[in-house]
């Protein structure tokens, strides 16, 4: 039962380092005590590709890449607990649509907002928080009391009371039987002491820089039950964690969290690892930017070309303009399509401009964006040839 922390500036190889160990104790002993890589939802695949496709490993026996549900559903089939049901997704949300139509006539400050388009899924989204960080109807009962004692507004009184029903009210409809995407975590952390797959098992988290507080009590759990965690985390210095300005703050506040668990539980701590060496970018361009990006004045260096600023009038020039050069680079530079990733945000916006520009150009094009699977073409002509029944779900 010991923490170790591995650290460092993004780009430094922390996670090739814990690849490198992870791969010499398979190779050593492929089937020895359990190995469990814990990595984000979007790092799962990544993860496995590297360990076995850049590692010469035929295969994975030993060591598991998973996502913290995924380890929840691993160790409730072993200790039980994987029976209640999850309510996610749509179902989760009409659930709350019908607990703001049953609960409207309790409501103070929700009554008229309730029925409203949008509404629905902003008390969703408040409700998943509030699971994500532990707090039940228990503890907005007593915000409540805080804020009747206080004399605090009327208004933060009447909202902290109409969240208190809602709640109230989602706690008793899932009841024994049914848990909300964050309702596993309390049971793996409840369950996790009697699973003996854990008690030989080495983890290693990789991809955070913070927990939630459901999250942070599993890996307090996890120090107490396993043989050894070792935590990757992204941050420069420990002085960070006292500087809510500084880059790096939350990787670094968490790393400082940690150490304080390992305290309370009478953990071992072992040497920390840092790196210091910038290993992911070759180009000097890209250094520089990375180091020197959040300092409120910069050093200049003079530009080898590799780091290059546009500006646009609006965005359909902007896109226009990025299509340009990836046709020049595909041209006349010898790259493929491939070898091209286009990074942005507000998809809702970018999006539509991309696909249509795009196709101008003859570029192919992927897009990760999500898509309504109900609007699909073979959805839409399957229910046609059904008769365009609707299905109807019952909570």
């Amino acid at each position: 039962m010991t923490l170790r922390i591995v650290s460092g500036r993004s780009g430094t190889g922390k996670s090739a380092f814990i690849h490198q160990e992870i791969v010499e104790q398979l190779k050593t002993d492929p089937l020895g005590h359990p190995i469990f890589i814990i990595v984000p939802d979007q790092m799962s695949y990544s993860t496995e590709y590297e360990l076995t496709n850049k590692h010469g490993l035929q295969g994975l026996i030993r060591a598991q890449v998973m996502t913290f549900k995924r380890l929840a559903w691993l160790v409730l089939q072993e200790t039980g607990g994987i029976a209640r049901k999850e309510v996610n997704g749509y179902g989760y949300r009409m659930l709350i649509r019908k607990l703001l139509e049953e609960q409207k006539s309790e409501f103070s400050l929700f009554r008229q907002a309730a029925g409203k388009r949008g509404f629905t899924e902003e008390i969703e989204t408040l409700l998943r928080e509030f699971s994500r960080y532990s707090v039940n109807s228990s503890v907005l009962a007593e915000v409540t009391e805080s804020l009747k004692a206080i004399d605090a507004p009327n208004t933060l009184q009447a909202k902290a009371n109409d969240l208190h029903v809602v709640l109230q009210a989602l706690e008793e409809r899932l009841g024994t039987t049914y848990v909300d995407s964050e309702g596993y975590y309390p049971i793996l952390t409840e369950q996790l002491k009697y699973a003996e797959t854990m008690k030989q098992a080495t983890i290693y988290i990789d991809g955070f820089t913070a927990f939630t507080v459901r999250e942070l009590e599993l890996v307090r759990e996890l120090l107490k039950v396993t043989k050894q965690v070792t935590v990757v985390l992204p941050f420069d210095h420990m002085d960070e964690a006292f500087d809510e300005q500084a880059l790096f703050h939350e990787a670094a506040l968490t790393n400082q969290r940690l150490h304080d668990i390992a305290k309370e539980e009478g953990i071992d701590v072992e040497l920390p690892l840092h790196f210091y060496k910038t290993q992911r970018f070759h180009s000097k361009d890209l250094q520089h930017v990375e180091a020197k990006f959040a300092d409120l004045e910069p050093q200049t260096i003079k530009t080898s070309g590799d780091v290059t600023v546009l500006e646009a009038s609006n965005r359909r020039a902007e896109i226009h303009a990025i299509a340009r050069e990836i046709t020049k680079l595909t041209r006349e530079d010898g790259f493929r399509y491939q070898d091209i990733v286009l990074l942005y945000r507000q998809a809702d916006l970018y999006d539509p401009l991309i696909t249509s520009i795009f196709q101008q150009y003859e570029i192919p094009i992927f897009t990760n964006t999500k898509k309504d699977n109900a609007t699909s073409s073979i959805n839409r002509a399957k229910s046609f040839s059904l008769g365009g029944y609707d299905l109807e779900l019952e909570i």
